[in-house]
């Protein structure tokens, strides 16, 4: 099992360097340029059916052409006429689909809203998430016919607590994986929370393969949503096993290997941690494992931290990993039992 151990530490850790320069490099490439005509915008705002949301508030107030701009509230429920905002952005509530399919990629209030958009293209806002003024811009201009589905960034606001420091921890490090990955072309899986469908390629090819395979990811800072930490150590790993189980039912093998592989890792960490107590021989190789995969770790989230400013978090680097090392195994058998609804890590 040490071998075992070994082999997959040294792997994560070629691959933990690869995305990180990979990340490096995308967030040096030149930036989009500004569109020469806006597309018409519909934001999915998940409020629970109230049109006068703070959250609604946030998206009006954005840098975007108000009369190109449609706000869509999901809503289990009758649909509303269509009003006009303070801002002057059209606010319409839409009834959340019954069912959806499983070949879907989309969450159901954004299929739902997808059915029903009058945008060009539909950009969904992660629930309570805080968005940038230029939030709507930065996803939009990345999304084209040849790019269907784009995802951008969240961040955790970790408000400098100790168990949100770890979620924002670790979050850190699936940004700066997927940021990298997506760079030099390797199929990710787009998050739900923030993420960008261009309407046409959506209606023609609603759960086609191709369509999956074109998502991509864009690691722009102004494109980064804040959103809320978890609030115990049961959500963290409820986050994390709806994580991998999304992951793990994509049509890409890449992405079930990429998800696969992270939990058999850690799971073999795991076990040879608890074998290590009672053998004093397994201790030393089990601790430089651990050591070679917090460096690894910590390669991968550094670029991502410096990007969206929160250098600060690598402090706590130890119990992050310490946390991952148990949490991920539980995680893994958690997402084979559990039925909740999507979030994203």
């Amino acid at each position: 099992m040490l071998l075992v151990l070994i082999l997959l530490v040294s792997v994560y850790g070629v691959l933990a360097g690869a995305a990180s320069l990979s990340f490096i490099r995308a967030r040096r490439q030149d930036p989009t340029p500004d569109l020469p005509e806006w597309p018409s915008v519909s934001v999915v705002v998940p409020t629970a059916g109230n049109p006068d949301n703070e959250a609604v508030q946030q998206i009006q107030a954005c840098d975007y052409p108000t009369e190109r701009l449609e706000i869509l509230v999901p809503a289990n429920g009758p649909v509303q006429h269509p009003s006009r905002g303070a801002a002057g952005a059209t606010v319409r509530r839409v009834s959340v689909l019954e069912d959806s399919t499983e070949a879907s990629l989309l969450s159901v209030p954004l299929e739902s809203a997808t059915e029903v958009a009058e945008g060009e293209i539909v950009l969904h806002m992660p629930e309570e998430g805080t968005v940038p003024s230029e939030w709507i811009r930065s996803m939009v201009r990345r999304c084209t016919p040849d790019t269907p589905i784009v995802s951008g960034p969240t961040v955790v606001d970790h408000e400098d607590l100790f168990l949100p420091r770890l979620h924002a921890l670790q979050r850190l490090g699936a940004l700066g994986f997927t940021g990298g990955a997506s760079y030099v072309g390797v199929p990710v899986h787009p998050g739900l929370a923030n993420v960008t469908v261009h309407v046409d390629a959506s209606r023609s090819h609603p759960a086609s393969t191709d369509m999956r395979r074109a998502a991509t990811f864009t690691p722009a800072a102004d494109a980064a949503v804040a959103v809320p930490p978890v609030s115990s150590f049961a959500e963290l790993v409820d986050r994390q096993a709806q994580w991998l189980r999304r992951r793990v039912q994509a049509s890409s093998w890449s992405v079930r290997g990429q998800a696969g592989g992270l939990w058999l890792l850690h799971t073999v960490l795991f076990a040879c941690s608890i074998v290590a107590v009672a053998l004093p021989a397994w201790r030393q190789p089990t601790l430089i494992a651990l050591l070679g995969k917090m460096g690894a770790d910590t390669v991968l989230a550094l670029p991502a931290a410096n990007h969206y400013d929160q250098r600060g978090l690598l402090r706590s680097i130890v119990p992050s990993e310490l946390m991952l090392v148990f949490t991920l195994p539980i995680a893994g058998v958690w997402a084979l039992v559990a039925s909740s609804p999507e979030v994203e890590f």
